[in-house]
């Protein structure tokens, strides 16, 4: 079992986008999770092993983003991982290694941290959600726990937001 969870998130508009933060967060966001994902499935196809792998993209990678948040590397780079993710599923399904990706919304961890010093803004985001909150650290883990056990043993190539019904 492999979970790809590495992520940065580099908040610039995309008019005004270093080449470096780019570069830098396809890196992180993207061909992390390419290399992560090709090493383990050589383990597992060595081994002759089935196997499951699970990545965490994010609901940005459905949509554009919002405007009060200008993110075009990671928004790009996390729906990357989404097609990724079938496309490693269509390849590697016939060596038993499923392959999916959860899609967490907002999460109260250090990647919203500066936005959680604006006032009014988790607030803000919450209203968004039809929950009514952003998530727990610990209900995206749930997410990423069940796709790796037996119980999604006929689940492969999906995406599984973790989002209050945002994408709803």
């Amino acid at each position: 079992m492999v979970v790809n969870s590495a992520g940065i998130s580099l908040r610039e508009k995309a008019i005004e986008q270093s080449v470096e933060n780019w570069q830098r967060t396809l890196d992180v966001n993207m061909t992390s999770v390419f290399l992560m994902s090709r090493a383990a499935a050589r383990e597992m196809v060595a081994r002759r092993i089935p196997g499951s792998i699970v990545s965490i993209s994010s609901i940005m990678g459905f949509r554009g983003g919002r405007p009060e948040i200008p993110n075009v590397a990671y928004q790009g780079t996390k729906a990357a991982v989404i097609n990724m993710t079938r496309a490693m599923a269509v390849e590697w399904g016939r060596f038993g290694i499923r392959v999916n990706a959860v899609a967490p919304t907002w999460v109260r961890t250090p990647l919203i941290a500066d936005h959680e010093k604006k006032p009014g803004f988790i607030e803000h985001l919450s209203g968004l959600m039809p929950l009514g909150r952003i998530a727990e650290p610990e209900e995206v883990a749930a997410a990423v726990t069940f796709l790796l056990g037996s119980d999604s043993a006929m689940i492969t190539g999906h995406t599984l937001p973790v989002d209050g019904g945002y994408l709803a």
